[in-house]
């Protein structure tokens, strides 16, 4: 009795292995996968990504060009094709202030140029849209874009930048539709605000306001050192700028090198004379 109901599944099982063969063929693959793949009605190209709007800037400190045009390659979405070796070798010092804030293209731009790089996009018959990074500003025919760097003293930065920036928003709402906007940028650290704008005539309205005018004193600024001897130069900035009065400290510009234990001034060489004898007090052991 097993043996006869064991037999008829093993039978049914051979029946259908020899019609899934012969559906298949031999080798079990089916017909319609023999045939030759019918020709792509299309292609699927990836979406274009769109350029981010900011960025953000490298890390403090003297930065190679070619950290600064990666980044305005991303932000413009172009190949960055370098001009020549002398581009390359560029510096671009980042400050501790600026340092991992986001700037938009045309603000990196400015900052470029305030190391003499400019960029100049372009369509390559082979490259397609690129910029051209450069040291000329008048690379093609076009007018450069105009900079303007303006130096304001240690004590009336903030109440300088406010003007500005107040200014620069007012004139590019009233700008034409396609016209350029003008970009402000400033930097506590040194003391200098960057202005960019497709005219000189705009950038001289808006230095106006905060009445940069030619230096006064016939004594003009130089540049100077301070090194430490016994006491950290980062206690003795602090102290020499609070025992000078605020006529004194807009017309002295004072950083902490990067190198050593050493203060880096420029100043009138009569201020310099007050300062560096007050230096050479705070400058001692006793202290």
């Amino acid at each position: 009795m097993n043996s006869a109901w064991g037999a008829a599944p093993a039978a049914c099982v051979l029946v259908l292995l020899s019609r899934g063969i012969a559906a298949f063929g031999g080798d079990g693959v089916h017909p319609e996968e023999k045939a030759p793949a019918k020709k792509a009605q299309g292609v699927v190209k990836p979406a274009r990504v769109k350029p981010p709007e900011r960025a953000a800037l490298p890390a403090a400190g003297e930065r190679s060009a070619e950290d600064l045009l990666s980044l305005a390659g991303v932000l413009s979405g172009r190949v960055v094709r370098i001009e020549s070796d002398r581009v390359r070798e560029t510096k671009v010092t980042i400050t501790e202030e600026a340092a991992g804030n986001e700037v938009t293209f045309d603000e990196l731009k400015v900052l470029l140029a305030a190391h003499r790089l400019y960029l100049f996009p372009v369509t390559d018959p082979g490259e397609g849209d690129i910029l051209v990074a450069t040291r000329n500003p008048r690379w093609k025919e076009e007018p450069p874009r105009h900079t303007k760097v303006i130096e304001v003293g240690e004590g009336s930065f903030e109440a300088a930048w406010a003007k500005i920036r107040k200014a620069v928003e007012e004139r590019n709402a009233a700008l034409p539709k396609g016209e350029p906007p003008i970009i402000a940028v400033p930097d506590d650290r040194t003391g200098k605000i960057i202005l960019g704008a497709s005219s000189g005539e705009a950038l001289d309205a808006i230095a106006t306001l905060i009445g940069e005018k030619k230096e006064k004193d016939p004594n003009r600024p130089h540049f100077y050192a301070y090194t430490g001897r016994y006491r950290p130069v980062a206690d003795l900035q602090k102290e020499i700028l609070e025992k000078l009065n605020d006529g004194e400290r807009n017309r002295l510009r004072v950083v902490i090198s990067s190198r050593g234990n050493r203060l880096l001034f420029r100043a009138p060489a009569d201020l310099w004379e007050k300062v560096e004898a007050k230096l050479k007090e705070l400058d001692s052991k006793k202290n």
